[in-house]
């Protein structure tokens, strides 16, 4: 008989979702260009039905440029802070590694005003 020990592993800090806490989203890319793979991933993600039904407050805009303007993502934040990513040279770590510091200060903001646990008062 052997005995085997199982050890539980605990996430602590998942990674949030490219969506997550995000009020408005703009996606503006070429699809003939190289290297805008990343802009035609996020704009299936937030158009597909999971997305919409788990983020339903979410505004995502997307279109198709036919000329040589730069492509283009702005994620607006429910906090009303915005970040604007221009150019092809960005990869998807590149984009979260920017906006995963205010998904998680939204994120935090968010569990302490929904709270479930009652507040000690004060009196």
């Amino acid at each position: 008989r052997v005995c085997q020990i199982v050890a539980m592993r605990y996430n602590f800090f998942p990674p949030l979702d490219i969506l997550s806490y995000v009020a408005k989203l703009h996606v503006a890319y070429h699809p003939g260009r190289p290297r805008t793979e990343v802009f035609r991933r996020v704009v299936f993600h937030m158009t597909s039905p999971a997305a919409k039904k788990k983020f339903p407050n979410l505004q995502g805009t997307w279109e198709i440029l036919s000329s040589d303007a730069p492509s283009k993502i702005r994620f607006e934040f429910i906090d009303g802070k915005a970040k604007e990513f221009v150019g092809e040279a960005l990869n998807e770590e590149d984009i979260k590694r920017e906006i995963s510091p205010t998904q998680y200060n939204v994120h935090l903001e968010f569990m302490k005003t929904h709270n479930l646990e009652k507040p000690d008062e004060e009196d």
